[in-house]
This record gives structure tokens, sequence and C-alpha cells, in this order.
């Protein structure tokens, strides 16, 4: 008798070429969300929102993270492009639709290479990683070396660059130059709406650290990892937190809470699972407790002295397990806190805005910092460079100025949709800073890899004709969405990378280099790249996929 119980077997495992398959599409139907925003002539997308209110916006980190899926292997997927692509804007503000787009033309070229004999068949997908990640250092080598930096000279080219990322809006252009022209890279803008339509900002102190929350269940913006408060209490432990503070922590940070009704955030050197978990459990439990854990692992003197800042910052006294007896704690835990005005932490970075401390405290650690330096210096040794720089960065970050950007418009609608723009153009602004920028906008690396000297019929050359090609695709939905035929397209791609050309939407004409508005930060083109490589990168070296549940 047959058996019919072989047949309908049913797993949790997805093999290779089903999960080869179901990636290409996955990654297909959100580069197709994604695409038709690009450019300037590129369309807004309406996001429901019953609670928030809807909201219509071209920026591809809010599409993105708008997205929903029903299968467990589209939703892993898709939360993996999510968390690449945050972090991504994150350190540039640009590059969500950019990075998607690029990679699933990459991601298809690639598969049907390596089913072709004469290109990429007989080659081990790790194999093939390994050449792009070499190829990403040659590539990364060419964009640094056309970077241009910025200095006093030609510093008039950020309100160029904030233009750019802000669809072309030459007022907030003006903005962000005047304020980067005041505070320098070392400071940092922060966005809130406006209570009119018009756009305003203001001078204020602030603190910035490159450490986050320590999970994204702590946030409290429904579209990004991100925990905004204000006036919140703060606790520093220069020690790690576990299940032992529990019984004690948990009691006085409740009944803080309860009294005060304000947010908490706690500082520590690190924290178990068991203390983390906690408190994750206690957030969705009671979803108005706002708290918020940062880990501050410093594993040297120099983020020794960094976390002691934030303490003079925010006049917080640091809890010390190994001489503070916990009944102390207990009676003392209200005088050891901290504050600010707000605070504002992501899953990479911590920013204070307004201290506690008194002007006379900063001015003795800047003194006490400035005596060091000139420690260092006296001995002309070049090996002490590294903590010249490493004083002079937490001098600079002491001095810092926060410019708080009010946002306006007509609706609330308006501001949060320009709000997400003027985010990018200050990310593109700080990263341009400090690297510089090069000209052409999405054909930059197409026109680095055209005069890149190579084999077309060896790995790398294969490799480089296909990543030009993947690059490509993005500028080309940037010009049919400004409603090109195909044949034009073509024409204008063809032109800027044989003749090094740019091509200017708002004036239809070709420029040469020194004339051209068309530019970006070095960092953002080497960032995008990076980000299109890591999503390659899980999608082509995993055979397949396995779920929790049955798929």
């Amino acid at each position: 008798m047959e058996n019919k119980f072989i047949d309908s077997t049913v797993s949790n495992i997805v093999n290779e070429s089903e999960y080869k398959k179901i990636s290409e599409k996955i990654l297909s139907i959100i580069a197709n969300s994604l695409k038709n925003s690009l450019g300037y002539y590129g369309s807004s997308t309406i996001i429901e929102d019953k609670v928030n209110g809807h909201i219509a916006t071209k920026d591809g980190y809010t599409i993105l993270s708008s997205l929903r899926f029903e299968s467990p292997l589209a939703t892993t997927i898709y939360e993996l492009i999510k968390k690449i692509s945050f972090n991504l804007v994150q350190t540039v503000g640009d590059g969500s639709t950019s990075s998607v787009v690029i990679s699933q033309k990459l991601f298809e070229m690639l598969n049907n290479a390596m089913n072709d004999e004469k290109l990429l068949k007989g080659y081990a997908p790790k194999e093939i990683f390994d050449e792009l990640k070499k190829l990403e250092e040659d590539i990364t080598n060419e964009v640094n070396s056309k970077a241009i930096p910025i200095t006093k000279d030609n510093f008039k080219i950020i309100r160029k660059i904030a233009e750019v990322s802000n669809n072309n809006d030459p007022k907030v252009g003006q903005n962000i130059y005047d304020i980067y022209k005041t505070i320098g890279k070392d400071g940092f803008i922060y966005l809130e709406n406006s209570s009119d339509n018009e756009d305003h900002y203001e001078y204020l102190s602030g603190l910035e650290f490159a450490t986050g929350m320590i999970a994204e269940d702590f946030s409290n913006n429904k579209h990004k990892p991100e925990c905004h408060f204000k006036e919140p209490f703060i606790f520093m432990c220069n020690d790690r937190l576990d299940s032992t503070d529990l019984n004690y922590m948990v009691d006085s940070i409740g009944n803080l809470v309860a009294r005060h009704t304000k947010p908490v955030v706690i500082i520590a050197k690190s924290f178990s699972t068991e203390f983390v978990s906690c408190w994750i459990i206690n957030k969705k439990q009671n979803p108005n407790i706002d708290i918020c854990l940062v880990d501050f692992n410093f594993a040297n003197k120099n983020q020794e002295n960094i976390f002691n800042d934030i303490a003079l910052y925010t006049n917080s006294t640091v809890y010390d397990k190994n001489f503070d007896n916990k009944d102390d704690f207990v009676r003392n835990f209200y005088k050891m806190l901290g504050s600010c005005d707000e605070i504002s932490i992501t899953n990479k970075t911590t920013k204070v805005i307004g201290r506690r401390c008194s002007e006379k405290d900063i001015e003795e650690r800047i003194k006490a910092i400035d005596e060091d330096i000139n420690k260092f210096k006296e001995l002309k040794d070049d090996s002490f460079n590294g903590r010249i720089f490493q004083l002079e960065t937490r001098k600079a970050n002491l001095n810092s100025s926060i410019v708080k950007y009010y946002v306006g418009g007509d609706t609330e609608l308006e501001k949060n949709n320009r709000k997400y723009l003027i985010e990018d153009s200050i990310f593109a602004c700080k990263a341009a800073l400090e690297t510089g920028y090069v000209t052409g906008g999405n054909l930059m690396i197409p026109k680095c890899i055209h005069h890149m000297i190579f084999n077309p019929n060896e790995l790398s050359g294969i490799l480089l004709y296909i990543i030009k090609e993947s690059f490509i695709q993005c500028y080309r939905y940037v010009l049919l969405n400004a409603s090109f035929t195909e044949e034009r397209v073509n024409d204008i791609i063809e032109t800027c990378i044989e003749n090094n050309k740019f091509y200017n939407l708002k004036t239809k004409k070709f420029e040469n280099d020194n004339e051209t508005s068309i530019i970006n930060s070095a960092k953002t083109e080497i960032e995008i790249m990076k980000a299109v490589f890591s999503i390659i990168g899980i999608l082509v070296t995993s055979n397949q996929f396995i779920s929790k549940g049955l798929v």
C-alpha cells in the first residue's frame, strides 16, 4: 500500500531553491514599494495611522518601516533589511530607498550569473561574497580619493548638500548652513514640531555620546527605534546591574515613577539578561512606564572619563556597587538621581539636552582636560597623538552646542513629513563635514567602477560589472520618476558615465564637475554600498530558512 504520509510531511524548513526564490520575490516587493519615491520628482506614499494621524511621505525609511508581511520568511528578511536600513539612516540620514533598490537588482543579477556557465556558476556563495568585500574596499578607496574636504573656504557647499537632501528646499538649506557655521561639526541639531507654520531654531547646551538603548523595546517612537523623554530622572552605575539588584531597584524606581510620573533613564556599565528582561516585561505590562536602559560599557580610561563627564553634566551621583551599601542606596536613591531638559536615545547614540551642573563645573573640567593636553604635547612624542585626540574630543563634546530646530507647516501631517526630510539633510551635512563631499549623486559609484582597470572574464571583473549595473538601476528610477522615456534615460546615463557629466533634473541640462549642484557626502556613498553588501551577504550566503513555527 502506498504511504501517503511521506508527501504530506510538514516542517519548519524552507530549502535552498525555495528560499532563494522567495527571498528574491520579497526583496522585489520591498524595492517596488520604495522606488517611486526616488529623486526630485519622486511621489509620496500615504500611510494609514488611525491613532497618530495619517501621513504622506517620501522618506524611504518611514515607508519601509510601515510595511507588513505574513509569512515567517518574508517577515524575517524584511526585519533584517529594516535593521540595516535604520543603521544607514542613523549614520548618514539617507539611502534607505537607494540601498534596497540597488540590493534587489544586485541579488537578481547575482542569482542569474550563478546559474550561468560563462559567468559565476561553479563559484561558492562564500567565495563570491568574500570577493564583494574586497571590491568594497577598492571602491571605498576610489570614492575617498575623489572626496573634497570641507574647509572655511568652501563651507558654502553645506548649503547645497542640505538643499539636495531636502528636495531642493533653499530655505532649509540656508538655515542648516547658518547653524553648522555657528556650531561646527561637533554640535548637533534636534528636531521638534513648531507651534506655527514657520521654521525657527534656538541654541542650547548639549552633550552627545556614542552608545544607546540596549533594546528597541524601550522605544517610544512609533516609526523608528528612538526614545525621547522630557525632564527625565537619570540613574548612573559604574558596574554591571544584574538580577541581584532587581529586588531593591524595582521598588525604588516603581515608587519614583508613581510619585513623580517622570521618565527614568538607567545608564550602567553593563546589564545582565535577567535585568533587561525584567524591565522589558514591566514596559509591556505597563506601557505608560517611561523607562530606557543605556549600556555604557567603558573598556578603557578614556571611556570611563566620558562616563564621568555625563555624570557631571547631568548632576548624577554615580552608584558604585563595590562601596555603596544597599540599604544606603534605598535611602539615598532620590538624591543620586541626575536630570536634564530632554534626552534623545537611539540604538547608537544618546543626546542630552540642557545641563544640570553649573558653568563653573564645566569650566573646571575643561581646564583639567587642557592641562592633560598640554602635558602630552610637551612630551613631543607622536605616540601620544591618539590620547591628545581623545582629550580634545571630550573637550569639544563638553563645549558643544545643540540647536533645537522647530519644523513648521500648515498641518501636523506636513510638519511630520518635513521633519524626516530635514533630518536627512542634517545627517548628510554632518557626514560631509566628517569625510568631505563628492559630485555625481546616484552615479558616483558606477563612474568610479567605469574608470577602474579590471579583467571582465575574472571573478572580480564580473562582479564589478554587476555592481555597476545595480547602482545604475537606482539612478534609472530617479529619471523614470521624472517621466523620461526608457530611450532618453539610457542616453542620459550613457552620457553621464562616458563623459563624466552630471544631469540636472531641475534645469534639464548636463553640467560639468566644477558647476554641478549634484553632490553628496563621500560617507553617504560608501555607507549605502556597505548596506547593500550587508543585505546581499545575508541573502546570498544563506542556503535555507528555519522558522520557529511551521511554514
